[in-house]
């Protein structure tokens, strides 16, 4: 078994990194579907394709938050009293993850669903 060390580095580390770029990753798909600066202006009107990648940001962010929840726990660096551990894992971790998932699910039925009508209208 890895020793929490081990753990951190080799696992919580990555998993915050790849968040960080699953972040920026789906910034710049919302940036290409809204087709402005302003990623909150969805364009005009609206595509799946923009919902999609909107649901691909959230989801990001929340695998983001709970790859910061496992640096607060008590058992691993302890940036939390222990009462708190509970909570964190539950919440800041659990939780983010479950409704990340839930959203990226979301977006590959409705990316399905545009492909499927893209592929109608366009034969």
């Amino acid at each position: 078994l890895p020793s929490v060390g081990g753990e951190v580095v080799w696992i919580y580390t990555t998993s915050l990194l790849g968040s960080c770029g699953f972040v920026f990753n789906s910034y710049v798909c919302v940036l290409e579907e809204s087709h402005d600066d302003f990623v909150c202006a969805p364009p005009n009107p609206l595509t799946i394709g923009f919902v999609v990648a909107w649901f691909n940001l959230l989801g990001s962010v929340l695998f983001l938050v709970a790859s910061v929840g496992y640096f607060v726990q008590s058992d691993q660096i302890g940036l939390l009293p222990p009462e708190w551990d509970y909570p964190a894992s539950e919440w800041g971790v659990r939780f983010t993850y479950g409704l990340g998932s839930f959203l990226f699910m979301l977006a590959s039925g409705l990316g399905l669903v545009e492909i499927l009508v893209f592929v109608d209208l366009h034969g």
